[in-house]
């Protein structure tokens, strides 16, 4: 009963650590289930930025091209105003030569002081046009600059992919139990069984088993003795002593071996 115990208890300890273990296996499972979902979520959004990403640069670009646009449209306000002064000058300047086709002092000095006043604008109007020309020229590079930060500020965001680290560590395994454990507790029960069956087993007290009554009933039988002969005889306690009297004629007597010793 008790080896049977440690067997039953060890197939016990057996099923429990391989139930265990098969739980172990499905939250490994579920975890590598959970691994490769997050990173199919983190790509898709990866992805996701980046279009988003490439449209912010796209309206960038479009806003940059726009404010040039802005600055050609206000430089070519600012040429067409110049040939508007220019030829209000020219205008001036012939019709101070018309007065000076008159005779006179006054004529003349105003006939060359409209040829100097015209060169004098037309100086005026090319200083403004360049400087016009350079602040406009400075006022793209200023927002191809800021444009260009913002692109780069918006393509370092999404440049790098999604780090998705390592996959899920799988825990150990349980061993089950040993079958050395088994093994050596089974002895250790053999041998415990084996010394409690020889305390509990009785002495040799030197007495002998009394046939039964069918062992002498078929002993008197194959013999041709009698029922108290084959007692005698089968009886390891007594024997069967033939006793010859005066007259020769010879009796059996049954005899103990203790009366013989004595």
């Amino acid at each position: 009963m008790q080896a049977a115990g440690q067997v039953s208890a060890h197939n016990q300890q057996k099923s429990a650590a391989k139930a265990r273990n098969r739980e172990k296996l499905r939250q490994f499972d579920a975890a590598n289930q959970d691994y490769l979902t997050q990173v199919m979520l983190d790509n898709n959004k990866w992805k996701n930025d980046v279009l988003n990403s490439e449209l912010e640069q796209e309206d960038v670009f479009d806003s940059m091209v726009q404010q040039w646009n802005d600055y050609d449209e206000q430089l070519d306000s600012i040429f067409a105003d110049a040939d508007f002064k220019l030829q209000d000058a020219i205008i001036s300047m012939y019709k101070n030569e018309y007065a000076g086709t008159q005779t006179g002092r006054t004529a003349a000095r105003l006939a060359g002081q409209s040829a100097r006043e015209l060169g004098f604008k037309k100086a005026e109007i090319t200083n403004k046009l360049i400087l016009s020309q350079r602040e406009a020229d400075v006022k793209k590079e200023g927002v191809r600059l800021d444009a260009v930060s913002k692109i780069n500020k918006l393509f370092d965001q999404v440049r790098h992919p999604p780090m998705h680290g390592h996959t899920p560590i799988p825990q150990p395994y349980e061993a089950g139990p040993s079958q050395a454990s088994l093994i050596i507790g089974l002895a250790g029960s053999a041998l415990s069984a084996y010394g409690m069956h020889k305390l509990s087993t009785p002495g040799d007290t030197g007495m002998k088993e009394l046939p039964s009554q069918a062992d002498i009933a078929g002993h008197a039988a194959d013999h041709g003795r009698t029922l108290t002969e084959s007692s005698a005889i089968l009886n390891p306690d007594t024997y069967l002593e033939t006793v010859i009297d005066g007259d020769g004629i010879g009796e059996s007597v049954v005899k103990t071996w203790e009366t013989q010793t004595k």
